[in-house]
């Protein structure tokens, strides 16, 4: 019972955690996070040591939620032109939802270091084309030798029509309109049909 009351509770916090830097970027205080779950901030280092960690937290569940997405979006049968098609509305679907958060990513004092190499989100949508262009190539479509390649080259025009958005005043339209162009000039550089 005790530990289903802290589950709960830092489900809470990051729900709170990820309002918070939405709306309020990335100076977001533990102090707002704590008002807007409803607890003390004493209990939010209970769950995390540091805003920093916090923040982590954030961010890794937001994209092991977009890992789930990709991997049921493409778990249905489906050819590699049907299967690329709900990989790119899938990730476009999750990053609008959360394209407030995505866009602290691109602040000057983002909230989170930059790596070298890929980040997280990165990672996943590569390991999830992979899967596509797998079938791609088990049927005839791309080559073995160009797949990892192209899988890069979708991955990376995905991640530009994303910045694009992200960089600009949030309109519904505009991003439906990106995904669609995007998916398009995917779909003719790979001459799929």
């Amino acid at each position: 019972m005790r530990e289903r009351a802290r589950e709960t509770a830092r489900t809470e916090i990051l729900r709170a955690a990820e309002a918070c830097l939405s709306e309020l970027g990335p100076d977001a205080s533990m102090e707002s996070v704590a008002a807007r779950a409803g607890v003390a901030v004493g209990t939010l280092y209970n769950h995390f040591k540091s805003r920093d960690a916090l923040v982590e937290t954030v961010l890794r569940a937001r994209y092991e939620a977009l890992d789930e997405r990709l991997r049921v979006a493409l778990a249905p049968p489906g050819d590699f032109t049907a299967l690329l098609e709900r990989f790119v509305a899938t990730i476009f679907r999750d990053f609008t939802e959360h394209a407030t958060l995505f866009a602290l990513l691109l602040h000057p004092t983002r909230v989170q270091p930059r790596n070298a190499g890929h980040g997280p989100g990165v990672e996943i949508m590569l390991r999830h084309a992979g899967f596509v262009f797998d079938r791609g190539v088990a049927e005839c479509r791309v080559t073995a030798e160009a797949a990892a390649l192209q899988r890069e080259l979708v991955v990376g025009c995905i991640r530009a029509a994303l910045l694009w958005l992200l960089v600009r005043p949030f309109d519904a339209r505009a991003w439906h309109e990106a995904q669609r162009r995007t998916l398009a000039f995917v779909m003719q550089g790979l001459g799929a049909r």
